[in-house]
């Protein structure tokens, strides 16, 4: 996932997550992954990533 979102990957990143997710993943640590890599990989590849992680995060059952 860091990988995806680093190289601005949007495609791949909404099964990445939501298999994350299934594995046990919390949306609390994918959170804070996103918020880690925004200082790495530069905000814009962070704003890409955030509408593909709530849309993944809505559909997912809790």
């Amino acid at each position: 996932m860091a990988a995806l979102i680093a190289r601005n990957q949007s495609i791949d990143m909404a099964a990445q997550f939501a298999c994350a997710l299934d594995n046990g993943v919390t949306a609390a640590e994918l959170s804070e992954i996103i918020t880690h890599l925004a200082f790495y990989a530069g905000w814009p590849t962070v704003f890409s990533a955030l509408p593909v992680f709530k849309d993944v995060f809505a559909t997912q059952p809790r």
